[in-house]
């Protein structure tokens, strides 16, 4: 091998070397920058949690007013999602919604009449998940 070949073999390391250098850092943002996007992510669900059980009334069972119990069942349904697909964040849950969630679904469980304009009883509109996510919270509280 000449001495030209030598340096332009040496050459063709240092630059690999470089180049993989370069994909490493690039590796490496790319990571923390997903990373930061799961954190933003878990913040806005967390938020869009908070902002749904901002305005939620108590269902009356013999008594059930169709746009609040709507909104409650819709409020149950994306902390149910949260809590079994494990979005954001479970403490969140239990700290702030875990007594109106139990209420809630206790209320449901005994509504036997028709909400107005459903055809469906309270009870009716409860999902096997809603259970679920219910008994974990019971268990927790007790």
């Amino acid at each position: 091998m000449t001495g030209i070949e030598l340096i332009i073999a040496i050459a063709a390391i240092v630059i690999s070397l470089g180049s993989l250098s370069i994909s490493i850092w690039a590796i490496r943002v790319s990571k923390s920058q997903a990373a930061t996007q799961k954190v933003q992510a878990q913040k806005h669900t967390i938020i869009d949690l908070h902002s749904a059980w901002k305005d939620i009334h108590m269902l009356d069972p013999l008594n059930p007013i169709t746009p609040q119990a709507m909104d409650a069942l819709s409020a149950m349904q994306l902390a149910t999602s949260m809590w079994t697909n494990d979005i954001g964040s479970k403490m969140v849950i239990r700290q702030h919604m875990a007594n109106d969630f139990i209420a809630l679904y206790d209320a449901f469980k005994i509504c036997e009449i028709d909400l107005p304009g459903t055809k469906k009883t309270g009870k009716s509109f409860l999902t096997h998940e809603m259970g679920i996510v219910y008994g974990e919270l019971k268990n927790l509280g007790e």
